[in-house]
């Protein structure tokens, strides 16, 4: 997914690639992630990849 991220945005470094997929990502399960949604959830990670977004 990040070479997706990066063919579309090259002038992206690795830590922007990788905020830009955490923060795009699709909150899944019941449980509250942290920083209103927009954080890590202990069981589900920062939820589940979403392509279209990223790549908005």
């Amino acid at each position: 997914m990040g070479a997706l991220v990066l063919a579309h945005r090259p002038h992206l470094n690795r830590i922007e690639v990788r905020d830009r997929l955490r923060e795009t990502c699709t909150k899944i399960g019941p449980d509250a992630y942290d920083n209103n949604g927009h954080g890590r959830n202990e069981r589900y990670g920062f939820g589940r990849i979403n392509a279209e977004r990223a790549l908005i």
